[in-house]
């Protein structure tokens, strides 16, 4: 016997309200027809959004995380899909992936290779390799999670590994490179060890000008006392 299956509004409303859901809007078009449109957040920063293609019964699952705002979608399936919680799953712990692995993705995405764009050419022409450039701030934020693991694992105090970065930062007179990507080699463990070391050394060079500021003043004091004993034996 075969099960007739029906879906409007209501029913969709329901059962996304089981799911976890809320309503958020609604849209009619003559082409796409009626589609209704769900969110759901949960405990890591991570928000479902559901679009309910009433008259296909079908739906479109997208995730957001919302820390570093990472999506990741799912085409159209059938509403009534025996797997959808095990779909919902693995959006999910590809979210969490993003938070708990945060630190070595940021490692790993500074190593990765330039992409290339292997896809066919259309009508014989020749699809040259495009290279996904980063932003300045995306740039600037993979530099300061090798900095922050570095400082970490080797206990460096906050304040100097951000003295550190607000250096390395410093953007040339173009405004297209920091001063950290116009060097040959830029290694953060070693750099981070060398600044530590001119940091020391700059204190202990200021507390033996300090310490020799005090005793010239100490003897001023002196000859300033003496001249006043003298004056005042009168």
């Amino acid at each position: 016997m075969e099960i007739v299956r029906q879906l409007d509004k209501e029913s969709a409303i329901q059962k996304m309200t089981e799911r976890g859901y809320g309503m958020v809007s609604e849209n009619i078009s003559e082409k796409n027809g009626n589609t209704v449109n769900f969110a759901k957040t949960i405990d890591l920063g991570v928000c479902f959004h559901a679009a309910v293609h009433i008259g296909s019964m079908s739906i479109s699952l997208e995730m957001v995380e919302l820390k570093y705002f990472a999506t990741l979608s799912m085409k159209r399936f059938d509403f009534f899909h025996k797997d959808f919680e095990k779909y919902e799953k693995i959006l999910y712990l590809y979210s969490k992936a993003c938070v708990d692995l945060s630190s070595v993705i940021f490692d790993l995405v500074s190593k990765m290779p330039n992409v290339e764009n292997k896809l066919p050419a259309s009508r014989g022409e020749k699809v040259e390799p495009v290279a996904v450039k980063l932003t300045i701030k995306e740039r600037k934020t993979n530099l300061w999670e090798l900095i922050r693991q570095a400082g970490k694992e080797k206990g460096y105090e906050k304040e100097m590994a951000k003295e550190f970065f607000d250096y390395w930062v410093e953007m040339n007179p173009n405004g297209k490179k920091m001063r950290f990507e116009m060097e040959k080699v830029f290694d953060v463990n070693r750099r981070l060890n060398t600044w530590l070391q001119n940091d020391k050394k700059w204190l202990k060079q200021y507390k033996g000008r300090v310490e020799v500021v005090a005793d010239k003043q100490e003897e001023q004091l002196k000859i300033v006392k003496q001249i006043i004993d003298k004056t005042t034996a009168f």
